[in-house]
């Protein structure tokens, strides 16, 4: 389904005084990998080390410095306009803060129903069939109907993250990109919110382009896993294999770092 081959990114260094410029920054050095349909495929990494910006450009707010990034075939580099608005429909995003991503003067209503009046030509829902689609969208995630017409702040995290997914399914998407979805929740609700998309999964054959920091949640969650480090992917394979038999020292060394949940075991006990 989706390809990334070659990609790097490079961003130019700021300027300094009139003639000088800071060094250029690799955010992405040739990573390639490749998403096949209906799996979740996890990418982790480290603070920095490049994951939001490979997020950013398999979305196409950033432009690749080389390589290219193929969506069932086709270059998203070279989408006409109306090609990357029908692209934008199918690939849709849910973010780590579920609240500084809800617009917090628009109804639940008019946050999930935004997204199908932007792509009205492609969905064909008229404004009763949208509000419908809502309601449908909501009780989907967990909450329901007599959600509509509230706002953001009357929610919880965990509340308001399901809602950010409801949004993101609103155009009936193929891919969904998981930004740490759960990393600003609680633990009791990480596991609900996990459980939602396995559900959801299963229920609408998505494909998942999972990104964390958190192997725990990984492991749980994805078929396989790729590791970056410092912009350059340095492993990939199936998760289960990954965690019992890691190739590379970085692979290892993140594991090692993993606290049981045996208090007995744990290094922090």
């Amino acid at each position: 389904m989706l390809k990334v081959e070659g990609v790097s990114k490079v961003y130019g260094g700021e300027r300094r005084g009139f003639f000088g410029r800071a060094p250029e920054v690799a955010a992405l050095r040739d990573v390639s990998l490749a998403l096949r349909r209906g799996e979740s495929f996890g990418l982790v990494g480290e603070s920095g080390s490049g994951k939001t910006t490979l997020t950013r450009c398999l979305l196409r707010l950033e432009e690749v410095s080389a390589g290219r990034i193929l969506f069932e075939g086709e270059d998203i580099a070279r989408l006409s306009p109306a090609g990357l608005r029908a692209l934008r429909a199918r690939v849709q995003i849910v973010f780590q803060d579920p609240y500084a991503s809800l617009n917090p003067r628009l109804s639940i209503a008019e946050i999930v129903t935004e997204p199908m009046e932007i792509h009205r030509a492609r969905l064909g829902l008229d404004a009763r069939a949208r509000r419908d689609r809502a309601a449908e969208l909501l009780e989907r995630v967990g909450l329901g109907p007599q959600h509509l017409g509230r706002f953001p702040h009357e929610f919880s995290g965990g509340q308001r993250q399901r809602i950010g997914i409801a949004r993101a399914l609103a155009t009936a998407p193929d891919l969904l990109i998981l930004d740490e979805p759960t990393s600003a929740l609680d633990v009791s609700v990480q596991a609900q919110v996990l459980n939602l998309l396995h559900d959801l999964q299963q229920q609408m054959g998505l494909t998942y382009f999972f990104i964390s920091h958190d192997l725990g949640v990984i492991r749980y969650v994805c078929d396989r896993v790729a590791l970056i480090y410092r912009g350059q992917l340095v492993e990939e394979g199936e998760a289960e294999a990954l965690f019992r038999a890691p190739r590379s020292d970085y692979a290892r060394s993140l594991l090692a770092a993993m606290p049981d949940p045996d208090p007995d075991l744990s290094p922090f006990r």
